[in-house]
Order: C-alpha cells, then structure tokens, then sequence
C-alpha cells in the first residue's frame, strides 16, 4: 500500500456534533428566494441533477423529489456523465458545497454549450466569490448558508441541503409555511444511535424514496475504508442478490432502510432472513420527505461508530499520492456542440441533434434562411415583451435598460415598431416613460394579445367593466375547479389572465383549463413563462402588424416562446423572418434562435436589435445574422 499523508479538516465527531445546529437552522429559517424559484422551476419542466462525491446524494434526492412530489421526469448524474451524455430537455442543477473542484466547472460548461438550460447552481459558498466560469446571467445561484466546514467527507453540507430541498418542496407540495419550529426539531437531539456492524461488508436495503441515503452510507463507508458496501431496493435484492448474501452471510451485516412507503414489506423481508445474519434497522421518524434528513443523520452516526471501534477518523484519512494525483484529473472532453440554432431546432422536431438525414435538413434550412434574411429590406420589427424585452423574473421592472437604448436609437433612425404583450396599460405606461415623445407615431401596441391595437400616442381609455360572457366562463371553470384558490385572476374586457405562484406551474394551469374549456369554441388558452392567458379565438398578436405601414418592406418578429405551446407561436410563424430568444417551433423556414449558448431574453433581443442597420441606399433597413452568432456577450 502507497503511504501518504493525512487529511488537513475537522474531526468527523465534531463534525457530528454540529448535526443538530444544523437541522435547527433550517427549522427555524424561512426558505431562501432563490431556492423558492428553483422549486417552482422543477415543477414545471424535466430536469437532470449533477453532482460529485458526497454532493451526488442530495442531487440523487433532488431527482427523487421531482418526480415523486412535482411529477417531473428527473434525473441524477455524476459530473462526468453529464459531460458524456446526451440530455435534450430540461433544467440542469449543479450541486457543490464549495465549487473547489474543476469538474463541477467541466458540467457547468457543458451544459452551456450544449445548451442544457435554464442551469441553476446550489452552493454553499459565497455568489461573489464565484469563479467567473460559474458566473453570469446564464447561470442561477441558489447559495444555502449556514453550515460549519466540512471534514475530509460531505457532512454537515449534505444534511443542510438536503433538509433545504426537504422544506421547499414540501412548502410548495402542501401549500404551508410553518414559521419556527418544524418536522426536524427533535431529530438530533433525540438520536440514540445505532450499534456498529458486526459484518465486514454491508448490504444496505432501501425503498425508491430512501436511495439517497443508502447512497451517502456507502460513499461514507467506501471512502473512509471502513467497510466494503453495496446498495439494492428490496424488490431487487429479492431477484438474486440474496444467493450472494447466502455464501457471505458469516461476514456480512444487513442495513435496512425503513420508511412509511416501505415498511410492510421492509419488515416481511427482514422476517425472512434467517435470524444468523447480523442486521441493523434505520427507522425514519419523521413524514416523507422529512425522512430522508432524518435517516442521513441516522447514517452518518452509524458511520461515526464505526469509525470509534476502528479508532480512525473518517474526517481526516490518509490520502495517498496516486489519490491526490487521480483527484486532479480532467473530464475527458465532451463531445463538441453542434450549432447552438441547429441544437434547437433538433429538438423542437423531438430528434437527437446526431439523427441524420434529418441533421442535414435542418442545417441546409438554416443556411438558406441566413442568407434569405441578409437580403431582406426590414421596415418595421415587431416585439413580444415579457422574456423578451425584459428577464421573465424581473417583468415588474420594465424594459431591460439595453434593450431601450437600442430601440431609441432605431427608432430614431427611422424604424417602425409594434409591441405585442398579454400587458395592458402598464405596457402603455412603460413605454411613455422612456421613449420621446417624438418618436411616439412610430410605435404601435397590441396589448392584450393582440385584442386592443392602438399608438403609443393614442390615450388608454378608462378600464371597462364589461367582459364578455364568454370570458366570464373563465373565472367560472376556474372556481369550479379550485383552480381560483392557486393563481391570480385578472379579468379585462380583452382577456382573462392567470398569473401562476409557486403552487402551480404554467404548463399545470394551461392543461386544466383546456380541460375545463373544451367545450368553448370561442376562446384560445395562451402560455407565457409566468402566466396563463385566454382570449376570444381571432384575436392574435399579428394585429399589431395593420397598424405599421411598411410599404413593400418585410416585417422582423422577435419574441421568447415560439412552440406550439407558447403565446408568440402565432405571431413567430405567421411571417417568414421570426427569431426566438429562446424556445423555437419545428418549422425550418422561419423562428430561428441563433444565440450562442448561455445567451437569452432581453440580452440576445439586445444582439439581434444591435445586427439592424440602416441602409442609406436603400432608405430601409438590412440584418446581419453573422453579428449575432459571432458575438458570444
């Protein structure tokens, strides 16, 4: 055995010491913003989860959490899985408790040049200390403070998050938010922990909601060498692996896992066994998902034991040098990205970005469509606004500040401009604000979706109070459904609005009422990325187009959702030179993202208003799709 040198860190019982603190802190605290809007975010789409060493088990809980309370296909992987494979949808959270390791940075990049967003980041350390490559508007922070340093092994860090992910989803499952004391208040203090192992090796039994915690038992385990362990669910154990218990029963002890969704068949099956083998029962005290804090701090004081009958301190082990050299190895490279535009427009068709010869078709359509656009005389762009003219989670601030500053200067030059928002008159307002006064004839607005078109110089009559009785059946589905208790409704004579929370998802809302409103042919149900619109059916965003005369010019239309399921699918399809600043239809000769990766909302509109210029010539103007692709801001 190569000699090494022994772990700089704390001790591990110190380490176990502070468990109850840490428990007590996330009792006591209010969930952070950030990890509220991940929550909600993971409600709504599918996601994947990456981590390393000691942090794979909260990913690994993180996963079991969406699909089990948010019913979200998730998953978990190591960073150098992530980096290798090929996921096409979804959010991707990264999870690491200090970001010292380069491979957490090698996922990070991935992920942005294979375009796997919206990225989030959940870390204990501090947001403005954060090495540049996890920096920046593409990436989210979610940063949890509060736990003590961590030994040579992920302790305190991985019951602090987990306890973290533990809180915001159930607060968001249930509906409550219990100020002060909560489901871990006891847990620590009344621990009496198990009795070591008799067995050299472990075979740790677990039901689906607990295999995070058989994850980190085995990490702890395998990487302080104080036991060799391996993890199976009940159900599987039982399809052979117990003939491999059977010839090392004399050496081995059974570790099971015991919560409320696995105890009937938890305890038939320790029944079975022969009452020879040695085995240890870990019963969770508290409700899912409270059990899995609850069983991690069971764990990780049955490795505390252990480790006192070996005197050694998994804490600080000895490190050899083959150890410290295998740490520092790079990921292998992952495989290069194709085009960021062609990426999207794969996966709008539902085909993995390699499947030829739909490849080739969507590469020649882009080609064709670049150079179509590059000739094309623009007279006027029209907008959507929310996740486009402003970030979706800062929509209450306004247009983003780069985003007015080229407007005004295109308007100043002489281009037309229509903006097409579910806004009403706060858009009007908004407008009046920062635009001269000057320049008022050449804007125009279809608020409402499309069901009120007028000038930004035309006044806003006063609201109506007259909505149609077809829209009135919308609040009527709604309560019907208990549907008014989870959203906010806002009822106009143009549309009826439903600004989602974080006990519902958009798509979830969407759904419902389609259900709901099946039987109204009159009305058309539009998604945002905040909010769920109905309006009667013909009312579109495309109306804005009447109210700008471009002559013989071409209009360019820009929003954020261009998917069938997107309330700018209309307005993106129904002219030839659409572009999306983030999700894309499968049509090949129109709503195209050309962002290059990590580059979105009111930042890419920034690009693409910045690649129109006016052509003196021609008195019109012309747009440079290289500018934006070569600019990766």
């Amino acid at each position: 055995m190569e000699r090494g040198w022994v772990e700089t860190g704390r001790p591990y019982e110190s380490e176990l010491a502070d468990l109850p603190a840490t428990l007590a802190l996330v009792d006591r605290s209010p969930v952070p913003a950030e990890l509220a809007e991940l929550v909600v975010t993971l409600r709504s789409l599918p996601s994947t989860h990456v981590a390393s060493g000691g942090a794979l088990a909260v990913a690994r809980f993180a996963s079991t959490l969406c699909t089990e309370l948010a019913g979200r296909v998730s998953t978990a992987m190591t960073a150098m899985a992530f980096c290798e494979a090929r996921v096409t949808a979804g959010c991707t959270v990264l999870f690491s408790a200090s970001v010292g390791h380069h491979d957490i940075s090698a996922a990070a990049a991935c992920a942005r040049e294979h375009l796997r967003l919206p990225l989030f980041l959940v870390t204990l350390r501090d947001v403005d200390s954060l090495p540049a490559s996890l920096s920046g508007e593409w990436i989210r922070t979610v940063e949890l403070r509060g736990a003590p340093p961590d030994g040579f092994l992920a302790t305190n860090s991985v019951l602090l998050v987990a306890a973290w992910l533990a809180k915001a989803f159930a607060e968001t499952h249930t509906h409550t938010h219990t100020p002060g004391a909560g489901p871990l208040q006891d847990l620590g203090t009344t621990l009496q922990p198990a009795r070591p192992p008799a067995g050299t090796s472990l075979l740790v039994l677990h039901g689906y909601r607990t295999v995070a915690v058989a994850l980190d038992l085995e990490t702890r385990l395998q990487e302080s060498g104080l036991r060799t362990v391996q993890t199976v669910d009940y159900r599987n154990f039982a399809h052979g692996r117990h003939v491999g218990l059977n010839l090392g029963a004399d050496q081995t002890t059974v570790v099971a896992l015991i919560d409320d969704s696995v105890q009937l068949l938890a305890e038939e099956t320790l029944r079975i066994l022969p009452p020879s083998i040695d085995r240890i029962e870990l019963r969770a005290r508290a409700p899912w998902p409270w059990s899995v804090p609850d069983l991690l701090l069971q764990s990780m004081h049955l490795v505390g034991g252990l480790a006192r009958a070996h005197e050694v301190d998994p804490g600080r082990p000895e490190v050899s040098p083959y150890g410290r050299r295998l740490y520092q190895l790079p990921i292998l490279a992952s495989r290069p990205a194709d085009e960021p535009a062609v990426i999207r427009k794969m996966r709008a068709l539902g085909a993995p970005p390699e499947e030829q010869p739909v490849h080739t078709l969507v590469k020649l359509a882009l080609q064709r469509w670049r150079e179509g656009i590059s000739q094309v005389p623009v007279g006027a762009v029209v907008l959507d606004f929310d996740g486009t003219c402003c970030s979706t989670h800062a929509r209450h601030l306004g247009t983003d500040p780069r985003v007015r500053r080229e407007l005004v200067r295109l308007l100043g030059e002489g281009l037309l401009v229509g903006l097409a928002s579910g806004r009403g008159r706060s858009l009007h307002a908004d407008l009046r604000a920062w635009i001269p006064e000057h320049l008022w004839d050449r804007v125009a607005l279809g608020l409402y979706n499309g069901g009120l078109v007028l000038g930004l110089g035309d006044s806003l009559a006063p609201p109506s109070a007259a909505v149609p009785d077809a829209l009135r059946k919308v609040r009527q589905a709604s309560d019907a459904l208990g549907l008014s208790e989870l959203v906010h409704i806002d009822e106009r004579p143009y549309q009826v609005s439903m600004t989602v929370g974080p006990d519902i998802s958009v798509d979830q809302c969407r759904l419902l009422l389609e259900g709901a409103l099946a039987g109204e042919p009159s009305l058309s149900i539009l998604a945002s990325s905040h909010s769920v619109d109905v309006v009667p059916r013909g009312t579109t965003k495309m109306a804005v187009m009447d109210a700008l005369d471009v002559g013989d010019r071409d209009f360019l239309a820009v929003g954020d959702r261009g998917d069938r399921e997107g309330n700018d699918f209309e307005l993106l399809n129904a002219v030839r030179w659409s572009l999306s600043v983030d999700r894309v239809s499968a049509a090949l000769d129109r709503c195209w993202n050309l962002s290059p990766p990590g580059r979105t909302g009111p930042s890419e509109l920034e690009a693409i208003l910045a690649a129109l210029t006016r052509d003196s010539e021609s008195d019109c103007f012309r747009f440079a799709p290289a500018s934006i692709e070569a600019c990766h801001g």
